[in-house]
């Protein structure tokens, strides 16, 4: 891995990745040095870096056999809820017999506490996605820990106790990361980003999903979209043809280490 920068943000260079799978971006060529980006937004261009995809992490996916049956898992992540179309994705997910993990706004979820209870209640998995939605790296650190722990607390009162934050933006510094961790929570980013942040219809979205499901993927998308939510049976409906099952961060880890 390159040295080391204070600050990564996935989402300045997601929208020019490339569209390789986890297992072919092992023998990609190497950013240039100086150039440090997380696995998201470098996908296709880095080599699969596992600190990138789980920062300070020690799985090393690079071992994993992608035709060993484990490695037939794909980790559905879904973020910015709860939101009121929850319970229309918590019935997508059961009829295609898919499980998924929804990454909560805890400012959120006061609001929104039917789809939040619902979620929560239904056997898939939430983590943090931090209180309110900040670019982490621009807080300090006092601010960071205060956001995380606030989100936390928020979690607690609907009964989860997450272990898996979502950093908003994919942007974090090692501050993010330490903070965190104290916290028991792991940093995870994706190796999909579906862009349904960018206003795309739903044809668009399952095509770009689709083209990229490979084993060991983690895709991101956002229950606050109508169109993802709309796309979401079609991406579902592939993977399930590909051999593919849709799981928790939580099953997907446990594959994945084998």
């Amino acid at each position: 891995m390159p040295a080391a920068t204070p600050t990564r943000r996935a989402v300045l260079f997601g929208a020019t990745a490339a569209a390789l799978s986890p297992w072919s971006a092992l023998h990609a060529a190497a950013p240039p040095v100086g150039k440090t980006r997380s696995f998201a937004a470098t996908h296709g261009a880095a080599p699969f870096v596992t600190e990138h995809l789980i920062p300070g992490d020690a799985l090393d996916l690079s071992r994993v056999n992608p035709s060993a049956a484990s490695a037939r898992v794909i980790a559905l992540t879904i973020d910015d809820g709860p939101d009121p179309n929850d319970p229309i994705i918590l019935d997508i997910l059961k009829q295609h017999g898919a499980r998924a993990t929804f990454f909560f706004i805890g400012q959120k979820i006061a609001e929104h506490a039917k789809a939040a209870a619902a979620v929560a209640a239904s056997g898939n998995e939430i983590g943090s996605h931090s209180q309110t939605h900040p670019m982490m790296s621009d807080l300090s650190a006092a601010e960071q820990d205060r956001n995380l722990s606030t989100a936390n607390q928020a979690l607690s009162a609907i009964g989860v106790h997450p272990t898996w934050f979502r950093p908003p933006f994919g942007d974090f510094d090692a501050t993010t990361l330490s903070l965190a961790r104290a916290q028991g929570l792991q940093s995870v980013l994706w190796t999909i980003d579906s862009q349904d942040w960018k206003g795309t219809d739903a044809a668009t979205i399952a095509n770009r999903v689709t083209a990229r499901l490979a084993p060991g993927a983690v895709i991101l998308m956002h229950s606050t979209k109508a169109a993802s939510v709309k796309a979401l049976p079609t991406i579902l409906d592939a993977g399930r043809r590909r051999g593919f099952r849709f799981v928790t961060l939580t099953d997907w880890r446990k594959a994945m280490a084998g």
